[in-house]
């Protein structure tokens, strides 16, 4: 029986939508069957690995190129594992930029970073948003002197993606 893991190019299928349609890839043009199992969960999220297996499933289904059966008589055995990506941690890497750690707007990077994504899967709003910023600061570093925090900050509940402050108090000084 083959093994192949296709959790990656899984997920990716059932995330946008796409359909495998009738155009089989070259290593899976002799499966016609697949079996879906509960995936190895290496994250914090309880229960996300039945949830992959479903949608997973669930896609293969819909798809209707591939039929479903148990693992012992599929022809292929979808399989993987579930890793958490730490968001806050990209860009950081000292092996990959100098000084990772320090924000520094006047900073050339050499390496490319993962703030707006790449390939299929960049932000269309990315050119707007650094245009935004751009203007956004500008003002701001010819209007205020200072900026400091002016209490606590509440942050939004730690999701994949979405995350930082709901409520950021911030203190401004007017340039003279």
């Amino acid at each position: 029986m083959m093994r192949i893991l296709l959790l990656s190019l899984s997920l990716c299928l059932a995330g946008c939508g796409y359909h495998l349609g009738g155009i089989k890839p070259t290593p899976m043009r002799r499966v016609t069957t697949v079996a879906v199992p509960t995936f190895k969960n290496n994250t914090l999220l309880p229960r996300i690995e039945a949830q992959t297996a479903d949608a997973v499933a669930k896609q293969f289904q819909q798809d209707g190129t591939y039929r479903l059966e148990s693992p012992d008589q599929a022809d292929v055995i979808v399989e993987g594992t579930i890793v958490s990506v730490h968001l806050a941690g990209a860009n950081r890497n000292p092996d990959r930029f100098e000084h990772p750690s320090d924000f520094d707007i006047t900073a050339e990077r050499q390496s490319q970073h993962l703030t707006f994504g790449s390939g299929i899967h960049h932000c269309l709003g990315a050119a707007l948003a650094r245009a935004e910023l751009q203007e956004a600061l500008t003002v701001l570093a010819a209007t205020f002197e200072t900026v400091s925090l002016d209490g606590p900050a509440t942050w939004k509940p730690s999701t994949f993606g979405i995350w930082g402050p709901s409520h950021l108090p911030l203190r401004f000084t007017l340039a003279h």
